[in-house]
């Protein structure tokens, strides 16, 4: 199975995850299948607690989300989550395991996204170590998913900032990076869409605009 993520699902991963690389964040995953594809469309955050290790997501946001999706009729459902490990790699933890096997039950084809903010912030750019899709196959084994981004992605950068209580955590944007496997670069184009919140119920009209990357 492929796992083709859009621009706008994975900046928003990205960003949720690389504002918080002391603490593990968490989200659920919104698509559809299509063929022998399954698209990842949106990403939702919600409340939620979490530590350097550890990560829980209100289970109140899965149910209603789920209402949510039922209700528009776009015909879009949860396909898996994301978490982040700041720090220490991207891989399928004991705890990590246990929860895809529940969404899995849930919707057999569910996947699960790994990031490494600090790998992220380290590098500037999306590499197999930054970020993995995973999955549990029927004999127990965790196997890692091919994925493709759809356009390029801005990778943000952090930069420390010193204030009168600490230090704050400051996002500054820098040059486009391509795919975790060399996905495919899109030209310059203006694409407008009617998306529904999904967690408002709200419906607006934006602009999703792509750039080709420098260099290229």
């Amino acid at each position: 199975m492929l796992v083709r993520i859009s621009v706008t699902a994975l900046a928003k991963v990205i960003r949720h995850t690389v504002s918080s690389p002391r603490r593990e964040v968490a989200g659920l995953l919104i698509g559809r299948e299509r063929g022998e594809e399954l698209l990842v469309r949106y990403a939702v955050k919600g409340h939620q607690t979490g530590s350097l290790g550890h990560v829980v997501l209100d289970e109140l946001v899965m149910a209603r989300l789920t209402e949510l999706l039922h209700l528009s009729g776009a015909g879009l459902y949860i396909v898996g989550w994301y978490h982040s490990h700041p720090g220490i790699g991207v891989f399928m933890s004991a705890i990590d395991y246990a929860t895809q096997l529940n969404y899995q039950r849930l919707y057999p084809k569910s996947v699960a996204l790994v990031i490494d903010p600090v790998e992220i912030i380290k590098s500037k750019v999306l590499t197999p170590g930054s970020m993995k899709f995973f999955r549990v196959e029927e004999d127990g084994a965790v196997v890692e998913l091919k994925a493709v981004i759809d356009g390029p992605v801005r990778v943000p950068k952090v930069v420390q900032v010193p204030t009168s209580s600490g230090e704050l955590l400051q996002e500054e944007w820098g040059p486009f990076a391509e795919g975790i496997d060399e996905g495919q670069t899109a030209s310059a184009r203006r694409k407008a869409s009617v998306v529904e919140d999904p967690m408002s119920g709200k419906r607006r009209r934006v602009i999703i605009k792509r750039d080709r990357p420098k260099g290229r």
